[in-house]
């Protein structure tokens, strides 16, 4: 929630409408606003999904 109002104060409200607030470096305690940027739902979920374990068919692993 903190990384929301700090992209609020940043961005203004409008810009945060149609986006998600992440965290570049995905530590989610660390909101310096040089960690925090404006993606879409479409890119943020690409960029997390790209770090996930899959198997050779391209399955998502769960987490060990």
């Amino acid at each position: 929630m903190v990384h929301r109002l700090l992209a609020v104060a940043e961005h203004g409200l409008d810009e945060l409408r149609e986006k998600d607030v992440h965290h570049k470096n995905r530590i989610p305690w660390d909101n310096r606003t040089q960690n925090i940027e404006l993606l879409t739902t479409e890119e943020h979920m690409r960029d997390h999904l790209s770090t996930w374990d899959r198997d050779d068919d391209g399955r998502i692993l769960p987490h060990q």
